[in-house]
């Protein structure tokens, strides 16, 4: 099983690839996209959680390997991906590998996350690099560098491992997103076309028609 946590304010084209390339490439028949509740590392979100749930919803019907957890959304408390990852890996009981995919500016601010350190004792790790991506911090370079697996091996682990994908490079953010459409752009290549409708006909994003 592998999780995709994130805000998805909106979800996007580069989202959805990397994401599906990641089932790909890690042999699993799903990936699980988790929309948080309150994210801690932000200070507000710009669509509501049932407007983001919806746009993933929307979004995933074109993607056979993905699906949707509303886990997170139904905590009512700020996300921290310690408690997702405990409630998965109940879910999927010891034995069993659970991955968390994460872009690799995510791992370069790893120790700034909750009871980081902690995180691996539940699940592993797979990273997708980031076009111009540069070396990690010292400090966690030096507690990554003995837990490195390729990513065939991976599965080979329930936890306590981290593989590097090899996934296209697509370079949007949803922050660059939210600018094109509050300029007036029409971001049709980065978004599925009924995403942009639904933003526009419920105003998101500054987007006013």
């Amino acid at each position: 099983m592998a999780l995709f946590g994130g805000s998805f304010d909106p979800v996007h084209r580069g989202h959805l690839q990397a994401a599906e390339e990641a089932a790909i490439q890690l042999g699993l028949e799903k990936v699980t996209l988790v929309p948080c509740h309150i994210p801690p590392h932000k200070a507000s979100l710009h669509a509501a959680a049932t407007q983001r749930l919806m746009m993933l919803r929307m979004a995933l019907t074109d993607y056979p390997h993905l699906e949707v957890s509303e886990w997170e959304l139904q905590q009512g408390r700020a996300s921290y991906t310690l408690h997702s990852v405990q409630y998965f890996r109940e879910i999927v009981g010891d034995s069993a590998c659970l991955v968390f995919l994460m872009g690799w500016d995510s791992l370069q601010k790893i120790d700034t996350w909750y009871q980081w350190q902690d995180l691996l004792n539940y699940c592993n790790f797979a990273v997708w690099p980031r076009p111009g991506y540069t070396n990690l911090p010292p400090k966690v370079e030096r507690w990554a560098h003995d837990l490195l697996v390729t990513r065939e091996r991976l599965k080979n682990y329930p936890a306590g491992k981290i593989a590097i994908l090899e996934t296209s490079p697509i370079e949007i953010s949803s922050t660059e997103l939210r600018t094109q459409l509050a300029t007036g752009h029409n971001p049709e290549k980065l978004l599925p076309g009924a995403i942009f409708d639904y933003i526009r006909k419920q105003k998101l994003y500054g987007v006013t028609a």
